[in-house]
């Protein structure tokens, strides 16, 4: 049968041994083996029916290419295609193309955990959708407060990149997912609120959950988590200097930064120092720390109007 030269072929998904065809955006086409595509439902009954039609007409050129039958896609993009393509062939292929330290490149991780998030939801593969979530996991906190300390202190690529947030939060939309979603919400709404405000390509909801969790993690940073810097500090029963604080200067200039700076970075509290507190009121008000970020990782996601942990891990579950 003649090859239709109006298919550009795929330079690493043209196989010898496939005996099916992927076409998508009208041009370009992938020949793979079946059995890649074998979890995929979707796929599975396009392919079927491809084949019921060239049973009732051999030599329709619409069902078949190069042999084959061929089963169009639609709204996917190549590269997305590509990365799934890699997935399925190669269960290890983000460990041998990331290697093991994969927050040193975070826009390649998203990039490609995209794309093929994408087409495992839409086609139902849950393995590769279940290893793309596992790998994001890796750079994006979502465990315990622990983790998402050491998280913090390996990422600073978002301290820099804002827009890894916002791509976030689309992409949770998007696909139902939901545990990135606490710490996405979180890393916005430490922009000032004219910003926030601003953010028109989130969705009205989500623009309102970031200003109101903002408000209530403030609260929780001027009450429980910095407590020690406020005029309301108790010193520590084994204070040496007698009743430690900072001066009141110190005290309403430290109240001004939370007010304008908004929610801080959560981070590690160990290697806190001020001059103004004994060691012993400097160890309680790290111990302050620590605990009041804790509490406020753990209600995160309800502070920003998304349930639970429990809820969000299972909504990823139940795709």
């Amino acid at each position: 049968m003649p090859i239709d030269t109006q298919l550009i072929h795929s330079t690493q998904f043209w196989l010898s041994q496939g005996d099916i065809v992927l076409k998508l955006q009208d041009k370009h086409a992938f020949k793979i083996p079946r059995l890649w595509i074998i979890d995929s439902r979707i796929i599975r009954h396009a392919l079927e029916e491809v084949e019921e039609k060239i049973l009732i007409s051999p030599r329709s050129r619409s069902t078949q290419y190069d042999g084959c039958p061929k089963v169009t896609l639609t709204h996917d993009t190549l590269q997305d295609w590509n990365d799934t393509l890699c997935l399925l062939s190669d269960p290890h292929f983000f460990n041998h193309h990331l290697g093991a330290n994969p927050w040193k490149d975070i826009a390649k991780v998203f990039r490609l955990v995209s794309g093929v998030l994408r087409i495992s939801t839409k086609y139902g593969f849950r393995s590769q959708r279940k290893a793309a979530i596992a790998l994001l996991s890796l750079v994006i906190p979502t465990g315990t407060y622990t983790e998402m300390l050491t998280m913090n202190s390996r990422n600073p690529y978002f301290r820099t990149n804002p827009s890894i947030p916002h791509e976030v939060i689309y992409l949770c939309r998007e696909l139902h997912i939901g545990k990135f979603l606490p710490w996405a919400l979180y890393e916005l709404s430490r922009s000032p609120i004219s910003a926030i405000a601003g953010y028109h390509n989130l969705n009205g909801n989500d623009r309102a959950a970031i200003l109101a969790g903002r408000d209530v993690v403030l609260q929780m940073q001027r009450d429980q988590i910095y407590r020690a810097f406020t005029s309301a500090a108790q010193p520590s029963s084994r204070c040496s200097s007698g009743g430690c604080r900072m001066n009141k200067r110190n005290i309403q200039e430290f109240g001004e930064m939370l007010k304008n700076v908004g929610p801080l970075v959560l981070v590690d509290s160990e290697s806190l120092e001020d001059p103004h507190l004994c060691s012993a009121c400097l160890d309680k008000a790290k111990r302050d720390i620590r605990d009041g970020q804790r509490r406020l990782w753990e209600a995160l996601p309800s502070i920003f109007g998304q349930g639970s942990w429990h809820t969000l891990y299972q909504m990823d579950s139940n795709i």
